[in-house]
């Protein structure tokens, strides 16, 4: 056995960091060079393994650590190559002692490294000592989090004069600091921060939900923790405050935090929390959605730009001069030319110093060492590709792809950006528990991803723009990530819910999930396999519960076969003996007017006239027995006549013409044909179905219109009942209507689809009057004119609303939209039938009363008398409410706004126009609203309910009249 160095510690074995050793020997060494290192160890190069250098060198040091000679090794690198600090491959050499963060950020503990913003710190000081909220913005890269956690936060706690004299605020070192990020779950994530003292159980939760119900919670909290503290003020910082946007999904949740932190900061000039929000400059017009942190940041924000080479250069030096380190000379001015002021750099920069550092010779950062490293713009890729090739197993190569693609938010108009999950969700619990684990703490040990007790999340965004190898892991299937992310969410939802059937995937949701886990290299954990699992089999049972429905079905229709054939063989023997019997009676053959036979033979004809149904013979006996009377002779006459087929009553209405010298009307029972379905063939005539006779069969079709990018539902052809008897008086009679098959949209029109049609149009189609009222005309409308002195108007929503329903539409204006797409407007017909399906439901979802799960309505002013200005903030978002849907799968058909239908408004259109086309009688000046609005009661959006309102907003426009109108599109199946 070699010699152990002197120049090396006494270590054993387990001591030698094998994977940097590895990675060392690989970058070192020649191929020949390795060859001959293994031979003086006693080792066949051929026969180590297969593969090149890097495998060899791998199973090279395998060998050496399962054969004791690993110090043998090491020593042998220390004679190959003097130069290099050997020792550093030990694990007695922390990376904590290096004077360099890499990919994180510079903490409160880093600040005595932190060097070169000295300036901007000054001025952040000075502007908390003048004001009580501060925006941090920058872009990503620019060292934000480290100016905010290394900077700002020490200085104040130091309570001392900075370099240029600024003296932090009065009692500042007194000052409780709470920082925190918004998480999916902002207000868990503020409470659990705020609580972190309390030893009550409760306490995080009972915060929580005092700051939902009101936003003067924070406030008062705030307020009480300080009682009896030597300060009156608390700083709050909320890091990484874009996550609100890119993690929480829930636009209350947001208005909530917000509400609360704000609120928080300006009750009065005493109030005692002090907010600094960190946000990258990308997501700044998100904040656009609130108004008083608009408000705020309009004065109050201070924008980080790049570092100067001065500052580039101490931020550098002064770390390792601290250490106790040095660098050859030139390469620093070699480092800054590298950095060439790039926008987003100070990240990459840091990694470089960093993997520098841990090549350095003895105290001295050499030029192989950076060259090593692959300099400022290859170091990052550089560590993540050695890691994930040298350090990781083919299986464990997997699961670090499904890490790093879960921690990573895809950009919707902004960059892609890091996201932080769960370590569950990561797959910690599920059957490769232990092995994701291993990988996790891999990547932690290289800093390529940070982690806590519960979560990870990418070390900085850098990672996810530099590293080419992740690039193409996202952009190579990036539709099938989004998907697979929405699966994420769905699986969490059904979870939250208690495995509640409803949050399931049914339908397109469900085919699209398992087509893409059959062309992707997707890992779904725990949750989601169950979340799958449960669909699947619901969808199932739904299935198997229609198979013996429709198996049920056909039992009945086929036992309703042989019926009516007994019927017709009955009814043809009875018409039969009726004509034979007519004519003798015609002619006087048959003379009894016993007073017993009379009244016997009229209680006989009056039971067979009210539908009484008997086996033939009883039938064949009552009817001869029956016409005996004049009386009873007219009254069977008439009731046979009515229910025969046209040829029978018209034979035997002459036959009796001829015996009586009277004339006979046949008045056969009116018949229906079922109009032609889409594929083009004609049922035979029926009369009226029930409605479990015209349930709908088979999936629900659906494809997505091309111009507006809506969904589209095809409804199949049927019978149902229109309106209803009683009240209300419009809505009344309840009378049978059969439609051919059509389509409707999915949801209402939204915001954002009926500006680009504003756009796209250029001029104004809507026959001379307006199409919509946008936010420059009144305040009741997220539509929004972004251009007002051009000849080409621009149009858009919003921002937070653009997938709410559009409002304040003309009925013109409706109309317009959907010739612009290739539709039309429902019919009232159409749209009741969408609504109440085949079996007449009172509501789209069925007879239940409605919650607000089905339906946003009945909303009310927070305190009566207030104004009404922000009603339109309570829209919901077009495809929330699934609960809510009809028979076919279409959304918001109650509640939310009232939609514009083709028709004419009549109050007495049902008994005029009993046939479901088009009431095309204006006499009322009003066209057709149906599914009422948020701001109608539970009855008020019943599928009966009809109103009407003027289809053109003559002015001047009542604040109330079409607050609450939109629309939706539908068209022929032949389209």
């Amino acid at each position: 056995m070699a010699e152990t160095s002197p120049h090396l510690p006494e270590l054993t074995p387990d001591q030698i960091d094998r994977a940097r050793l590895r990675e060392a020997i690989v970058d070192l060494f020649n191929e020949n060079e390795l060859r001959t290192l293994t031979f003086d160890l006693g080792f066949d190069y051929e026969n180590l393994a297969p593969g090149g250098k890097s495998d060899k060198a791998r199973e090279l040091v395998g060998a050496c650590y399962r054969n004791g000679r690993l110090l043998d090794l090491l020593h042998l690198c220390r004679k190959e190559r003097p130069h290099i600090a050997w020792d550093n491959f030990t694990k007695t050499t922390r990376d904590a002692d290096a004077p360099f963060k890499g990919l994180r950020y510079f903490d409160e503990s880093d600040a005595a490294l932190f060097y070169g913003r000295e300036r901007v710190t000054a001025d952040l000081v000075r502007h908390l000592g003048r004001h009580s909220f501060l925006a941090v913005v920058g872009a990503s890269g620019s060292g934000k989090s480290s100016l905010v956690r290394a900077g700002l936060i020490p200085a104040l706690r130091r309570g001392e004069p900075l370099g240029d004299g600024t003296v932090p605020p009065d009692d500042s070192v007194h000052w409780p600091v709470h920082v925190l990020t918004p998480t999916t779950q902002p207000l868990e994530s503020l409470a659990t921060s705020l609580t972190r003292s309390s030893e009550s159980v409760t306490a995080v939760s009972t915060l929580m939900d005092d700051m939902a119900k009101d936003a003067r919670s924070l406030h008062l909290y705030v307020r009480r923790l300080l009682d009896n503290k030597p300060s009156d003020r608390l700083l709050l910082v909320v890091d990484q405050f874009e996550e609100l946007f890119t993690l929480c999904r829930s636009e209350e949740l947001r208005e909530q935090f917000v509400d609360n932190l704000m609120t928080a900061v300006s009750t009065a000039d005493s109030a005692p929390t002090i907010l600094v929000i960190v946000l990258r400059a990308d997501f700044y017009h998100h904040c656009a959605a609130f108004p008083n942190l608009r408000t705020a940041l309009e004065t109050q924000q201070k924008f980080i730009g790049g570092m100067s080479n001065v500052e580039l250069r101490r931020a550098i030096e002064e770390p390792a001069k601290q250490r106790g380190y040095t660098f050859e000379k030139g390469l620093i001015g070699l480092m800054l030319q590298d950095v060439d002021n790039e926008p987003g750099a100070l990240p990459l920069l840091s990694h470089a110093l960093l993997e520098t550092w841990k090549r350095r010779e003895g105290t001295t950062l050499t030029y192989e060492g950076y060259r090593g490293s692959g300099g400022v713009t290859g170091a990052v890729a550089k560590t993540a590709d050695t890691v994930y090739e040298q350090r990781l197993t083919p299986e464990e190569q997997r699961i670090a792809r499904n890490i790093f693609l879960r921690l990573t938010e895809l950009g919707e108009g902004t960059q892609d950006n890091r996201r932080r999950a769960g370590l569950e969700e990561l797959g910690t619990h599920g059957e490769e528990g232990e092995a994701v684990v291993d990988v996790l703490q891999k990547l932690a040990d290289a800093r390529l991803i940070i982690t806590d007790r519960s979560s990870a999340e990418v070390a900085h965004e850098a990672l996810i723009r530099n590293w080419p190898r992740l690039k193409e892991w996202i952009d190579e299937n990036r539709e099938g990530l989004r998907l697979h992310r929405r699966l994420t969410e769905a699986a969490f939802e059904w979870a939250l819910h208690e495995q509640d059937p409803a949050y399931l995937y049914r339908g397109s949701r469900l085919a699209q999930v398992e087509e893409g886990l059959q062309h992707s290299a997707f890992i779904l954990n725990e949750l989601e396999q169950s979340f799958v699992a449960a669909s699947k089999t619901a969808v199932q049972a739904a299935q198997d519960r229609e198979a013996a429905a429709q198996a049920e079905k056909a039992a009945l229709q086929a036992e309703k076969l042989r019926q009516a054939e007994r019927l017709t063989r009955l009814q043809r023997i009875i018409y039969i003996s009726l004509i034979v019997f007519l004519l003798l009676s015609a002619s006087g053959i048959l003379l009894y007017t016993n007073q017993q036979s009379t009244i016997r033979s009229n209680a006989t004809v009056a039971a067979l006239e009210s539908g009484v149904r008997a086996t033939e013979q009883v039938i064949l006996t009552r009817a001869w027995e029956g016409f005996i009377t004049v009386q009873a002779q007219s009254n069977l006459r008439q009731a046979t006549i009515e229910a025969m087929d046209d040829t029978v009553a018209t034979i035997v209405a002459e036959t009796v013409a001829a015996g009586t010298g009277r004339i006979a009307t046949p008045t056969p029972t009116p018949v229906t044909p079922t109009p032609a379905d889409p594929g083009g063939t004609v049922s035979a005539p029926t009369v009226t179905p029930t409605p479990t006779e015209t349930a709908v069969a088979g999936p629900v079709e659906s494809f997505r219109r091309g111009l507006d990018k809506m969904r589209v539902i095809y409804i199949p052809g049927g019978t149902f009942n229109m309106g209803i008897d009683g009240e209300p008086v419009d809505a009344n009679p309840a009378h049978p209507v059969t439609l051919p098959g059509f389509y409707i949209d999915e949801t209402e029109v939204t915001v954002a689809q009926f500006a680009k049609f504003l756009t796209d149009i250029e001029t104004d189609i809507c026959a001379d009057v307006e199409c919509a009222k946008t936010g420059r005309d009144t305040s009741f409308t997220h539509l929004l004119q972004t251009s007002l002195f051009t000849q080409a108007p621009r149009f858009e929503a919003e921002v937070g609303f653009e997938k709410t329903p559009v409002n304040w539409v003309s009925w013109y204006g409706a109309n317009a939209y959907c010739q612009w797409v290739g539709a039309r407007l429902p019919t009232e017909a159409e749209w009741a039938f969408a609504a109440r399906g085949p079996d007449n439901l009172f509501y789209p979802w069925g007879n239940d009363v409605p919650t607000v799960r089905f339906a946003n309505f009945d909303w009310e002013p927070p305190q009566p008398g207030s104004s009404l200005n922000n009603i339109i903030q309570q829209f919901v978002v077009v495809s929330d409410l699934t609960d809510g849907r009809s028979p076919f799968g279409v959304y918001g058909l109650s509640g939310n706004v009232q939609e514009w239908v083709q028709d004419w408004y009549a109050a007495d259109a049902y008994t005029t126009n009993p046939d479901g086309t088009v009431n095309e009688n204006d006499a009322s000046g009003l066209k057709a609203l149906r599914g009422g609005s948020l701001i109608d009661s539970a009855n008020d959006i019943r599928t009966y309910i009809r109103t009407g309102l003027n289809p053109e907003m003559v002015s001047p426009v009542s604040e109330f009249e079409y607050l609450d109108v939109g629309f939706r599109c539908a068209m022929d199946a032949e389209s």
